[in-house]
């Protein structure tokens, strides 16, 4: 339980120093998982297409387009026309990235606002990795702010930072290693002063049943249960797949990556109750099933329906 609760305080992981590089982690990581930027990607977009249907928060047209003006702008001719803005947007609070996965994400505290710009205080994270950038923004319009690496405590790169506020949504994107970020860290998201919205959310209870995590915590043991596996399918990237056996017994194949963390896991459950569960921890890993008649220390072979 104390490895549990160390991992959620680093997963929530809004710290306040410096993370050059860093995992804010009490564990090895494994590098031939953390940098598959494929993996990563594909995890990002891993929820299902039923779940963002209902959502309906970060992919309508209003949204993306609100994303293409702001990739589309030229950050350093932006900050050419800084300048005083009589009546700007209150940009001031404390603003939690939404429409996100919860493990990456981030916080901007916005203060002290004038007509000038305003001070920041961000603190990113990509799992266990993290960042922060902590510097002052100047007014380009009453509705957007820039800031550039001169204006930052301290910043890996040269680059910029742009705040753009839509209604009650604060829109984020700075160029790659600006401020102090440790490896994939971004700040580039939606931020809300309210409560945010995660992509993951509820993940156990979408991916699974209440018998099937039942039938899995007497499989695991309540340590790694609760330790390694609901802690990785909250937090990890998690793609839940309706596939077949190869005899054509309907199967639902979960696929967890605890990215940074080293760990992962997959799971094959049939229609008639048989659960297979395939535990990597580091250079470990071990097969888990209530199918007495199973040898092999592998999963049996999934393909589509």
């Amino acid at each position: 339980m104390i490895l549990k609760v160390l991992r959620r305080l680093i997963m929530i992981g809004l710290v306040s120093f410096s993370c050059l590089n860093c995992a804010c982690s009490n564990k090895q990581e494994v590098s031939n998982v953390e940098e598959d930027a494929n993996i990563s990607e594909n995890l990002e977009n891993s929820i299902s297409e039923e779940y963002e249907a209902e959502t309906n928060e970060s992919n309508d047209a209003d949204n993306q387009s609100i994303w293409d003006y702001v990739y589309g702008l030229d950050m350093a001719s932006l900050y050419k026309q800084i300048k005083s803005v009589d009546n700007p947007k209150d940009f001031e609070g404390s603003w939690q990235a939404t429409n996100c996965h919860s493990s990456l994400s981030g916080s901007i505290d916005i203060t002290n606002q004038t007509d000038e710009g305003f001070h920041y205080e961000g603190f990113f994270s990509y799992y266990s990795h993290c960042g922060e950038a902590i510097g002052e923004a100047h007014w380009v319009s009453e509705s957007m702010a820039i800031s550039s690496q001169d204006d930052v405590e301290d910043s890996m790169d040269d680059g910029y930072m742009i705040f753009y506020m839509v209604g009650n949504s604060l829109y984020v994107r700075a160029d790659t290693f600006f401020g102090s970020m440790g490896m994939n860290v971004t700040p580039n998201n939606e931020y809300t002063l309210g409560e945010p919205v995660y992509t993951n959310a509820d993940m156990v209870n979408r991916a699974y049943t209440e018998e099937e995590l039942q039938q899995i915590k007497d499989l695991l043991g309540n340590d790694l249960y609760d330790d390694f596996f609901i802690f990785g399918t909250e937090n990890g990237g998690v793609n839940v797949s309706e596939m077949m056996l190869a005899d054509d017994t309907p199967c639902k194949y979960v696929e967890c990556y605890m990215l940074t963390w080293g760990e992962s896991y997959m799971a094959v459950i049939t229609a008639d109750g048989r659960i297979y569960i395939k535990v990597y921890k580091y250079d470990n890993e071990k097969l888990y099933t209530n199918d007495s008649s199973w040898a092999s220390q592998e999963l049996p072979e999934v393909i589509e329906q």
